[in-house]
């Protein structure tokens, strides 16, 4: 098993921000290689419902097949215990455990680093590729994911914190029914958006070194596209000037292996165009809501 040769980039934020997307147009550079979201990956992987988004069942994906194959040979655990490791030293119920941790150097952090070290090595072994992203986000069940990638495995990680007006987070879930439940959607969406670009933000000023963290706007990406990969590929030490021009000229999507997210992309076409029809049809409360509780932050981002 091959170690150290790659490194890992984590996108950061709340959940429908556009993360599926910036996975894919990273994706097309040939040297990085998108999972999707690999915080979930131990939670799907048994149900037969599930897909990779090269269409087949993740356990029959050429892929996951492999990687799976080779957590097996290691000795590492899969499937529900698996997902218990992670969430016991990930989620946000836990994060009072790391008070502790450089004392009492619980039981469970080896177990968790040896399960990581694990994925990661067999994702570089199968994919061979220098760089390999994840794209869990910022949600609660992840909580601590980047800063126990980072601290308590040793990773070199750079984090691209994705933000995106959080009026239209909020209508991408009110847009899908039921539609009677409009006001707990947006209290949850609301409080969600919030403590995931804070923890993203704090993060970044608490953990990592300012060249390990980038924040990039959802509204940049679609407006000024190629500012933006421009932006991304020297953080990245990567040139991303073919990837722009492929993005700008609606590239297809060629077949991926991501797990979570938005399914059905592979053989799609990148479509750069702005969502905005939040602007006309969210309703005065959900705003209201979100300005009353988010303003500081939604103005630290340059929201108006």
């Amino acid at each position: 098993m091959q170690e150290g040769n790659y490194k890992l980039v984590y996108i950061a934020g709340y959940g429908r921000s556009g993360s599926t997307l910036l996975d894919v147009i990273l994706g097309m550079h040939p040297e990085i290689e998108c999972n999707g979201e690999l915080s979930y990956l131990f939670n799907i992987a048994d149900d037969h419902e599930e897909r990779c988004d090269c269409g087949l069942e993740l356990r029959e994906c050429p892929k996951w097949k492999q990687v799976f194959r080779q957590l097996v040979d290691q000795g590492l655990e899969q499937g529900k215990e698996a997902e218990r490791i992670m969430r016991s030293v990930e989620h946000v119920q836990n994060i009072w455990t790391w008070i502790f941790w450089p004392i009492v150097r619980l039981g469970r952090w080896g177990t968790y680093c040896q399960l990581m070290r694990g994925l990661f090595d067999a994702i570089y072994v199968a994919q061979n590729k220098p760089l390999l992203v994840d794209s869990s986000k910022s949600a609660y069940r992840c909580a601590g994911r980047v800063a126990a990638l980072k601290c308590v495995c040793k990773f070199q990680v750079k984090v691209i914190h994705l933000v995106r007006d959080g009026r239209a987070v909020i209508w991408s879930h009110l847009r899908r029914p039921p539609l009677n439940r409009r006001r707990a959607v947006s209290v949850r969406v609301v409080f969600g958006w919030i403590f995931g670009n804070l923890l993203a933000t704090l993060m970044g000023w608490m953990l990592l070194r300012r060249r390990e963290y980038l924040r990039v706007r959802y509204e940049d990406l679609m407006k000024n596209t190629s500012e933006e990969l421009d932006r991304i590929g020297r953080f990245l030490g990567l040139d991303f000037s073919d990837i722009s021009d492929q993005v700008v000229n609606n590239a297809t999507v060629e077949t991926r292996h991501s797990t979570g997210g938005n399914r059905g992309v592979t053989g799609s076409i990148v479509r750069i165009q702005p969502d905005l029809e939040w602007q006309d049809r969210l309703p005065r409360m959900p705003r209201l809501l979100f300005w009353c509780w988010a303003w500081p932050l939604a103005w630290w981002y340059g929201y108006r």
